[in-house]
């Protein structure tokens, strides 16, 4: 056969691959390959098929010895990614990838697989810059804006990842995962009727899309609506009941119940069938810890470790495991927000007793407060780069003597440091506030004329749509703050919150203090010294609740039941100081307020 008859033959092949005639397209490529082994093209699509075909291991070898023929084809090294991809062979497909992109920097196809395999491995800086100039290369390219979206989405820049997703519609709109994406941006952004809208698009394109399903349940479960997550969670089981997702749904929802036996069981078997998803068995870890089974939430509740979007730690030592310190130096990490730091930090005794040194990391906000409470220890403020969603943190301030030989994760801490399955004692106080400080804002209490000083916050930093229901809104608090005698101070951190404390005064005359000059979102000091000078410090789950029971000063929480910190118990083991004021998740809760109001007028009158 002459080379033209072949090159005849091939076009032949292309135009049957092309209409998806795969099997006669397969004949004719069969047939030139035949006359001539090393005909590249051939070898290639015929590759192609094989991959299309689920093939996909002979597919990469054919697509391979074309590769070798014919190297400075791009398209060939970007069908070959394919397929590796497809053989779960993350890091040889993201290689050949950039060697596409590299024999053509305006290959689009292999600029987005180059991206969006790159923000799959985590390395997301690099996606971002590779899809960011495909899609200024091509910006009608559906593909290019769905992928770019999804890595704005995942380093946290939701308006523009909802852009991308917006636009990957308007390019794509019978594509079921464009919709389904900007659902789940939208659901990120707390714009819940829209991500609702989108979600059903999704499904009505695709019927059984799991993911549409799963992310519509999760969508009302953090509405707390709880029947229709429920049905939604049921739904995505019947058509897939291997999915590990509805079932944990369905323990956040039984667990919202209260129903805590339910809770465990659909956790556990959610863990069951994704034995190594992070995020699974640390929510199992709750469950257990919710229904007070402590040893087993404690070892479970170690995979947070391994979860997206934990802190990446370069320059430690290896991690403890629990083997004796005696003569060795711990490193102690932060992890997590600064109201869990302090909640943790009730570990650092035990720690340093059982330790020859330590070196604890800390937020910043903290450093000068740990350095008071544990002067034998090395307290450095931690160093990281990156955002909330991704962080690295960075050691190369570690002293050279004494040396770190283990580091640990400060929330790991009671996990190895244990003896006791169910409450083992605690030094309290176990921070200190500033002396001087104290003295000082004492003496400004004294002005206020009030028999009582009650420290108060009222909310989160962050309040999200399932996270509102933990923090009663602050004109809810109206009982409270009209008990005659008390002079309630702020601690409320954050953003907006003196404008609710304006409308407040306005509406109901409260007596509601709000200390000039203190920035109670990063003058820790401040706070603790406030928290400490007070009679009581009164606050849902909060920063300043941990604050108060570091302090060992007098707190009343209130908490929605069941909640994992209270270990199944009906108090906060450890924090002997820190009443609770618990109700059911789905309870109201103005009784509450009047209960705490009225337990309020007896304390004072004490």
């Amino acid at each position: 056969m002459h080379s033209d008859q072949q090159q005849a033959l091939f076009q032949e092949g292309l135009q049957r691959h092309i209409h998806r005639d795969y099997k006669a397209a397969a004949a004719r490529y069969d047939q030139v390959l035949a006359a001539n082994p090393l005909h590249y093209q051939s070898l290639h699509l015929r590759g192609v098929l094989l991959h299309q075909a689920g093939l996909h291991g002979a597919g990469f070898a054919l697509m391979r010895r074309a590769a070798a023929i014919s190297p400075t084809s791009a398209e060939i090294l970007n069908n070959m990614g394919l397929a590796l991809k497809s053989l779960n062979q993350i890091e040889p497909a993201r290689k050949v990838f950039q060697q596409a992109v590299c024999l053509d920097k305006s290959y689009i196809d292999a600029l987005v697989n180059l991206g969006g395999t790159l923000n799959q491995q985590g390395r997301r800086d690099r996606a971002h810059r590779y899809l960011r100039w495909a899609v200024l290369l091509a910006p009608g390219y559906g593909d290019a804006n769905i992928n770019l979206g999804n890595v704005l989405q995942e380093i946290g820049l939701l308006d523009e990842a909802a852009m991308m997703h917006r636009a990957a519609t308007r390019l794509q709109p019978k594509r079921y995962a464009t919709w389904q994406n900007l659902g789940i941006c939208l659901q990120l952004k707390q714009q819940s009727l829209a991500a609702k809208t989108a979600l059903r698009k999704a499904l009505i394109l695709r019927l059984k899309s799991l993911e549409a399903m799963n992310n519509l349940a999760f969508l009302a479960f953090s509405q707390h609506n709880l029947n229709d997550a429920e049905n939604w969670f049921n739904r995505t089981l019947m058509v897939e009941p291997q999915y590990s997702g509805p079932r944990m749904g369905l323990a956040e929802c039984a667990a919202w119940r209260g129903d805590l036996p339910a809770a465990v069981a659909h956790a556990q078997k959610a863990f069951e069938l994704t034995p190594r998803e992070a995020r699974i068995e640390s929510r199992l870890a709750i469950m257990l810890f919710m229904a007070g089974k402590i040893t087993s939430a404690r070892k479970h509740y170690e995979a947070r470790l391994k979860k997206a979007g934990n802190v990446k730690r370069l320059g430690v030592p290896d991690r403890w495991q629990g083997t004796p310190l005696a003569g060795k130096t711990l490193l102690i990490c932060s992890e997590q927000g600064i109201g869990d730091e302090i909640m943790y930090a009730a570990d650092i005794p035990a720690a340093l007793q059982q330790s020859a040194h330590a070196i604890i990391e800390c937020d910043p906000r903290l450093e000068t407060i740990y350095r008071r409470s544990f002067p034998q220890a090395t307290v450095h403020a931690h160093q990281r780069s990156g955002n909330f969603l991704q962080q690295t943190g960075h050691y190369d301030w570690l002293p050279k003597s004494p040396a770190a030989n283990f580091h640990c994760a400060i929330g790991s801490l009671d996990f190895h440091l244990s003896t006791q399955p169910q409450r083992r004692q605690r030094q309290t106080p176990y921070l200190i506030a500033d002396s001087r400080r104290v003295r000082r804002f004492a003496e400004q209490f004294k002005s206020l004329e009030s028999r009582l000083v009650v420290a108060v916050s009222w909310r989160s930093k962050i309040v999200t749509d399932f996270r509102s229901a933990a923090y009663p809104p602050l004109a809810e608090w109206a009982p409270v703050f009209q008990v005659p005698g008390i002079a309630f101070v702020s601690l409320q951190y954050g953003d907006g919150w003196q404008a609710e404390i304006d409308a407040v005064r306005r509406r109901y005359g409260v007596n509601l203090t709000a200390l000039d000059g203190v920035d109670t979102t990063n003058d820790m000091e401040s706070v603790f010294a406030i928290a400490a000078a007070a009679d009581l410090v009164l606050c849902p789950s909060s920063t300043v609740g941990w604050i108060g029971g570091a302090l060992n000063q007098e707190t009343w929480l209130l908490l929605n039941r069941p909640c994992y910190i209270m270990r199944g118990g009906d108090d906060i083991p450890g924090f002997p100081s820190v009443q609770v004021w618990g109700k059911p998740n789905m309870a109201p809760w103005a009784p509450l307020i009047h209960d705490i109001a009225a337990a309020l007028a007896v304390r004072r009158d004490a």
